[in-house]
Order: structure tokens, then sequence, then C-alpha cells
């Protein structure tokens, strides 16, 4: 699954997307990162 994909339904469930991003930011991949920065390119 998508990691962006999975994390917003993380964020939706837990309600933090915050503690989401966090995790995202310590994931090895910078690809991860750099997603969050550009979210309107894959969002939906």
């Amino acid at each position: 699954m998508n990691p962006v994909a999975s994390c917003r339904l993380a964020s939706d469930l837990i309600g933090d997307f915050n503690l989401c991003r966090s995790m995202l930011n310590v994931d090895p991949t910078p690809a991860h990162v750099l997603t969050w920065e550009k979210p309107s390119a894959n969002w939906l």
C-alpha cells in the first residue's frame, strides 16, 4: 500500500496528522518526506 495513503488513513483514525507525519519523517526513505512537501500531487 502507498505509505502516504496508509498514513492518511491512520491520521483519520487517530486524528493526529502531525504524529503520522513525524513517523514518515524518521523513515529512511527521503521520498516519503518529499511527498509531504507536495501533497496536492498525490493526496487523492
